[in-house]
């Protein structure tokens, strides 16, 4: 468990959550990562935030970092969290990747991230059967070099419940592509 009490941490390596275990991250968390580093979930993740007391997953000053990865477990959740500062050239990436994994968001804002790669998205990435429920998230001014800026599915299932695309853009498609 990651607490507020310990609030920031600070990642200079990549993380990963083996299979089998969980993170659980406080309300008030906030994780600075270090250029081009990496949160990868094979387990579970659990960052729930609060309205008033949200998680955030941002760069350590003017670095960038390489976002987050969820390619495991049964199921991960992020609520009241923001994700933001991430600059990839990963194919299939974006600021969060969810591959063949279930994920829940609830009021989590994905903005200002960036993907160079000739695939993948700018906000949010699913391929390879994900399954994510989206609700009342905010995915703005994030940019695909090829494809969506805001959201990308391949082969994948999503559920989008009164959420906000704005400002995003992309070599094809600003808001959302779906690709089988």
């Amino acid at each position: 468990t990651w607490l507020v009490a310990n609030s920031p941490y600070r990642v200079t390596g990549n993380i990963t959550i083996p299979l089998s275990e969980t993170l659980k991250i406080q309300p008030g968390v906030e994780i600075l990562f270090t250029s081009g580093k990496t949160l990868n979930v094979i387990g579970e993740l659990d960052a729930i935030g609060t309205h008033t007391d949200s998680i955030r997953f941002i760069p350590e000053g003017t670095d960038t970092w390489g976002g987050i990865w969820i390619s495991g477990g049964d199921s991960s959740a992020i609520g009241f969290a923001r994700i933001s500062g991430v600059s990839t050239g990963a194919s299939y990436g974006a600021a969060l990747v969810v591959s063949g994994s279930r994920l829940s968001m609830n009021d989590v804002v994905i903005s200002v991230n960036i993907n160079t790669a000739t695939s993948g998205a700018g906000g949010l990435s699913l391929h390879s059967t994900a399954r994510v429920t989206a609700a009342y998230c905010t995915f703005s001014n994030n940019y695909a070099n090829n494809m969506a800026g805001g959201v990308g599915i391949s082969q994948s299932f999503a559920s989008f419940i009164g959420c906000e695309m704005s400002s995003n853009s992309g070599g094809t498609y600003a808001g959302v592509e779906m690709a089988s």
